[in-house]
């Protein structure tokens, strides 16, 4: 046998705490998804701060250069420099190696340090010193004045670099 139910009483409290549970949940669901979005560009802004400092601290060796180093450091030597900029900081490892070679380490840090609100990023490149090979070979005596000359082995053929403005004929050239 079936009950039928007479009275409806209760049906629309049952009806709205239900609905309330579900609004709840769709706000809890907006909230969290919210938070992690603010969560993520906050790690893309760090991120990319640490990066844009990494990269700054590799643009500013050449800048700053020493050219006293080219001769002061030896192979294995190190020298360390640190650059700031707004919100975040770099540091930077020169290493040197056998020949003209230099092996540069930039770090850069964005954010609260020690924090999980903080973002590292590391780039290492290689830089070579750009040393010409000029030989002081000889002089020209012209009108009781030396005139020193340059010369440079190029692929089998002497290279003429005068310090005055004139040719350098091969009837002038005096390898000494």
């Amino acid at each position: 046998m079936r009950r039928i139910l007479q009275s409806q009483q209760g049906v629309a409290l049952v009806m709205a705490l239900g609905a309330i549970v579900i609004i709840g949940v769709l706000m809890g669901s907006v909230l969290f998804v919210s938070t992690q979005d603010y969560r993520v560009g906050s790690n893309t802004v760090r991120t990319t701060r640490a990066a844009a400092a990494a990269e700054l601290g590799l643009n500013r060796v050449p800048v700053d250069w020493n050219l006293a180093d080219n001769a002061r450091l030896k192979t294995g030597d190190t020298l360390k420099k640190a650059y700031t900029a707004p919100g975040s900081a770099t540091n930077v490892v020169i290493t040197r190696l056998d020949g003209p070679f230099f092996w540069v380490v930039s770090e850069g840090s964005a954010g609260g340090m020690g924090s999980q609100a903080s973002a590292r990023r590391r780039y290492g490149t290689l830089f070579r010193l750009n040393m010409p090979n000029m030989n002081f070979m000889g002089a020209i005596n012209a009108s009781n004045a030396v005139i020193p000359y340059f010369w440079e082995q190029r692929s089998g053929s002497i290279v003429c670099i005068s310090s005055v403005d004139m040719t350098c004929a091969p009837s002038f050239l005096l390898i000494v």
